[in-house]
């Protein structure tokens, strides 16, 4: 089967990616107000349907907020200005109290990846093939799909859905895993781009969690968009680069995104040569390349939280730690299996606590643990959007902010959470 033919597929069993196909086909002339995460996976996502959406006709003006859910508040502001018909959230996760916002917008399409977090928003159109069973694959993928089926995909939306899908761990080309949602896909790239999906020697990227001895031109790719947006954590470097200090890191991400040449790439520095703003672009990369040299460093001090006979749970603390979780996924693999790491790190009064939590078993479900976490301290402080969390089995954030809550607070819920889980095992 080739990839249109699987899309047709997926087409025919989900309903929502029907309604989502359906309102594109009537989004002409329509004023649409296209939401996405600021992470690799959310730009990429973000770029292919702000495309797609206007070679459909539409009026098209995108936001790309700091938090991973979508704020009441931030819809209400747009609202003010320029009432829009149709409001896309893209890769911001499916939550329960996006139904609210059907009576903003006369129409709400969720393209997201993510588990359900609380009841099915069914006043909104929901493209998430996780939705009711977990489904490993990227929110740009899903919107290279509806591109596929507007007959309107081209080149570069699938370069994209690879960045994206990347990004997001659905495909690990420098070990030949592809998650089965998306393997007809990857299937076809190999054909497309075999230089950028070889297997090389060079340094290890972010990516390499599994082994360390290759990589691939495209987990380079992907790092350095990882770096250039801060990768959904805010990692910004305004203040080491002049040249930043009153832009936003993301916007720039997603300009050079928008701009990328579509090549298969057989180097890293080939790919560097034809980036947008390249100079700038090296720049931030190499501050991020050596806050995960400081970084490495921090996490010798990484300690056994408990054995749970058939994993082991691993505690890290610190303050301030840049680049904690990509860092912490690394660690995972030197640490062996079956093992989750929790991953703490205290950012100030101003930017609160963070949590990330990895793992190479599903043993413990880390984004079940993100969200109950996230549910106990916003009924206790409030901040709902302020205070969040969630994500898949093996990879999930929790972050508190600016909500003011404690760092002893956050530890001492997620302590009671904990105990019950590893309690039951």
């Amino acid at each position: 089967m080739n990839y249109s033919d699987y899309v047709r597929e997926q087409d025919s069993k989900s309903e929502g990616f029907q309604k989502t196909v359906s309102v594109l086909k009537n989004i002409k002339g329509k004023k649409c107000l296209l939401y996405f995460h600021d992470d690799p996976d959310g730009l990429t996502a973000g770029a292919i349907m702000e495309k797609l959406l206007e070679k459909c006709g539409a009026f098209v003006t995108k936001r790309i907020p700091d938090t991973m859910e979508l704020e009441k508040f931030r819809i209400d502001e747009e609202m003010k200005y320029k009432k829009h018909d149709v409001l896309f959230i893209v890769d911001k996760a499916t939550m329960g109290y996006y139904n609210n916002y059907a009576s903003l917008v006369r129409e709400v399409v969720i393209i997201d990846h993510h588990p359900l977090i609380g009841d099915f928003p069914g006043k909104c159109i929901v493209f998430n093939p996780s939705v009711p069973n977990y489904t490993m694959c990227s929110a740009a993928f899903l919107c290279n799909m509806l591109a596929e089926m507007m007959g309107l995909r081209d080149d570069k939306d699938d370069l994209l859905a690879l960045i994206g899908l990347k990004g997001d761990w659905a495909i690990e080309p420098a070990t030949g895993i592809a998650a089965p949602y998306v393997k007809v896909f990857y299937d076809e790239m190999t054909h497309k781009y075999p230089y950028m999906l070889k297997k090389i020697k060079s340094r290890p990227t972010m990516f390499e969690v599994n082994q360390r001895a290759v990589t691939t031109v495209l987990n380079q790719i992907g790092e350095f968009y990882f770096a250039l947006s801060g990768g959904g954590f805010q990692y910004f470097y305004n203040d080491r680069i002049p040249e930043m200090s009153d832009k936003s890191q993301v916007a720039f991400a997603y300009l050079t995104l928008t701009e990328i040449k579509v090549e298969d790439y057989d180097t890293f520095d080939g790919f560097l040569k034809l980036v947008s703003f390249r100079d700038l672009a090296k720049k931030i990369y190499d501050c991020f390349l050596n806050d995960w040299s400081r970084s490495e460093k921090l996490f010798e001090n990484t300690i056994l939280l408990k054995d749970l006979g058939a994993a082991k749970v691993f505690l890290f603390a610190g303050s301030s730690v840049p680049l904690m979780p990509m860092v912490g996924s690394v660690k995972l693999y030197e640490l062996g299996s079956p093992c989750v790491l929790i991953m703490f790190n205290w950012l100030g009064e101003k930017n609160g606590v963070h949590i990330s939590f990895r793992a190479n078993t599903d043993y413990l479900h880390c984004g079940e643990i993100a969200s109950q976490l996230t549910e106990k301290l916003v009924a206790k402080f409030d901040n709902k959007g302020i205070i969040s969390g969630g994500g898949h089995p093996r990879a999930a954030e929790f972050r508190t902010r600016t909500s003011g809550v404690s760092y002893f607070d956050a530890l001492k819920e997620f302590c009671d959470i904990f105990a019950v889980k590893a309690g039951g095992k």
